[in-house]
């Protein structure tokens, strides 16, 4: 019965591999979200960077799944919505080594954004995590820091995706969207932090 169940699902999400203007729109509001807080933006310029794909050799993400599928039912969203979401967790889970490439240039974002491999960033920090981020500060100074992110799984007017974010020293965060789309635009709808540092 499981099985029938997520190719129903897998059936019903089909562009849930598709990258399409969709991606983009959300991955837009998150970025502007992180720079529209008040203590970000007294602190770093307007410009980002987007790392191309997300970071799948550290495995973190995948160990927070059964924490969001936990959480959700912890939450106020109504039973029927979070079945749905329960779905959509269980296929992003299926596809998170296949996360996208990002292109920066088709983001809409009120910041500026740049773009860089994730081989280059890696190799920034071949050899020390200070000496890595004063070379990340030193192509890219002032920036607010850099973003990657897992596909997005579509179900309706809901989408979920796994977002990693990191600036200077040993900050970073790693977080599930909720996404809901209203009036024809995508607003985010809950998140669930899975690590900060």
């Amino acid at each position: 019965m499981k099985t029938i169940t997520t190719i129903f699902f897998l059936i019903i999400f089909g562009s849930c591999y598709c990258q399409e203007k969709s991606d983009y729109e959300i991955y837009s509001t998150i970025i502007d979200n992180y720079f529209n807080r008040l203590d970000i933006k007294k602190k770093y310029s307007k410009n980002a960077v987007i790392i191309d794909r997300l970071d799948t050799l550290t495995n973190w993400a995948s160990e927070g799944y059964e924490y969001v599928d936990y959480a959700l039912f912890e939450t106020r969203i109504d039973s029927v919505t979070r079945y749905v979401l329960k779905d959509m967790l269980s296929i992003l889970k299926e596809s998170y080594i296949d996360s996208p490439k990002i292109d920066a240039d088709s983001l809409n974002c009120s910041i500026q954004l740049s773009e860089i491999y994730l081989n280059e960033f890696h190799d920034l920090f071949s050899k020390d995590i200070n000496e890595g981020w004063e070379r990340f500060y030193k192509t890219y100074p002032k920036s607010l820091g850099a973003f990657s992110f897992s596909n997005i799984v579509y179900s309706g007017d809901l989408a979920i995706l796994f977002v990693d974010f990191k600036r200077h020293g040993l900050f970073a965060s790693g977080d599930f969207y909720i996404m809901k789309k209203i009036d024809d635009k995508w607003i985010i709808y809950n998140l669930f932090n899975m690590y900060k540092a």
